[in-house]
């Protein structure tokens, strides 16, 4: 009686003929396969979540940071000195507040986090200080709408930025976004006067440069402490403050005193703490279309502490801001979990491994 199948005819061989041990193998070697692709892309699947979740901490890490930086403006107004004395006790007191923060950081020794600061971080602490310098002069000198929309640029210089000193490509998305998100700065701004001396003006220019040049660095340089950065740039902007500052000016009133201890040790350490990690994960122009919120929250805390209500275009302007930031946001998220894993990067499956390695 003749059978079909193993041991049959051909000696020995069925299943398309090969012998049995071929027929083990190549079960076995399509299980195997099989399974390093469904590994490896799951694999693919987790890193892309990463991503996506990398962006996520990156946004709500520099929204927290913003939401706290919004009564800045406030405050400057409240204290109501000439910008060098207020840059001597702003400066300072930022310092005292970093260093506190590298010594719990570096377990005792803040100076370790001076540590590979290198060329780098010496840009980007002067660049902060010239931010700080920058922004204190023409908010003292000049109506804080017109320095909030100055400042609001901040993108437009971070793609700059990083373009020209780090050939960074600046997302289509973000481009789209900010000819909208200017659209509603320029509304917003047309509810209060703007004037302010050429020399302000200048200032407020020079500090937004300065801030994107900041961030724009510590997004690309990694090495460089954000403490250690935000120690030495307050450094600078409190030395600068000595040119033609008065320590008596806020040390001699206690009211003017208390409001510049809130300010510069609580409110800004930990809004530059939350707003400076930002950039680690996202682009500098991501970072500053988020910064755009203090422009359009800051007058609202002016209404709420002063009782200066806010104009109907503010309000208009501000939702068309906000309106813009949250589909910017939803878009980069979306994008993040689509964007393919770079090659250098992705993992390589078992099957693929086995085969090359014999």
């Amino acid at each position: 009686m003749s059978v079909d199948g193993p041991g049959a005819r051909g000696g020995q061989r069925g299943w398309s003929g090969r012998s049995p041990g071929a027929n083990v193998a190549g079960v076995a070697g399509g299980v195997w396969a099989g399974t390093g692709a469904s590994v490896g892309a799951s694999a693919v699947a987790v890193a892309k979540r990463s991503e996506q979740g990398t962006y996520r901490h990156g946004l709500m890490l520099t929204i927290i940071g913003v939401l706290l930086m919004t009564p800045d403006a406030l405050l400057i107004r409240l204290i109501d000195v000439d910008p060098w004395s207020l840059l001597i006790w702003r400066g300072g007191l930022t310092v005292v507040a970093m260093v506190v923060f590298l010594a719990v950081q570096q377990r005792g020794r803040p100076w370790r986090g001076f540590a590979g600061f290198g060329a780098a971080g010496i840009l980007a602490s002067i660049a902060l200080g010239f931010a700080n310098i920058g922004f204190i002069i023409a908010m003292t000198q000049a109506k804080a709408a017109l320095v909030m929309v100055i400042f609001a640029t901040v993108p437009l210089f971070g793609a700059l930025i990083g373009w020209l000193g780090y050939g960074e490509r600046v997302p289509r998305r973000t481009w789209v976004a900010l000819p909208f998100a200017t659209l509603g700065l320029a509304v917003a701004a047309q509810g209060p006067a703007m004037t302010g001396s050429a020399f302000a003006l200048a200032m407020a220019l020079v500090g937004t440069l300065m801030l994107a040049t900041f961030l724009t660095v510590l997004r690309h340089e990694p090495q460089v402490n954000n403490y250690a950065a935000l120690a030495l740039g307050a450094l600078l902007a409190a030395v600068a403050g000595l040119i033609g500052g008065d320590f008596m000016a806020i040390g001699g009133d206690p009211t003017r005193l208390g409001y510049v201890i809130l300010l510069s040790l609580i409110i800004m350490p930990a809004a530059t703490a939350f707003f400076t990690a930002g950039p680690r994960y996202i682009s500098s122009a991501d970072v500053g279309l988020v910064l755009l919120m203090e422009t359009v929250i800051g007058p609202f805390w002016v209404w709420l502490a002063l009782a200066e209500r806010p104009a109907p275009l503010t309000i208009v302007g501000g939702a068309i801001l906000i309106a813009t930031l949250v589909v910017h946001s939803l878009v980069a998220l979306r994008a993040a979990g689509a964007a393919p894993i770079r090659p250098e990067s992705a993992p390589r499956s078992d099957a693929s491994y086995g085969a090359r390695t014999g």
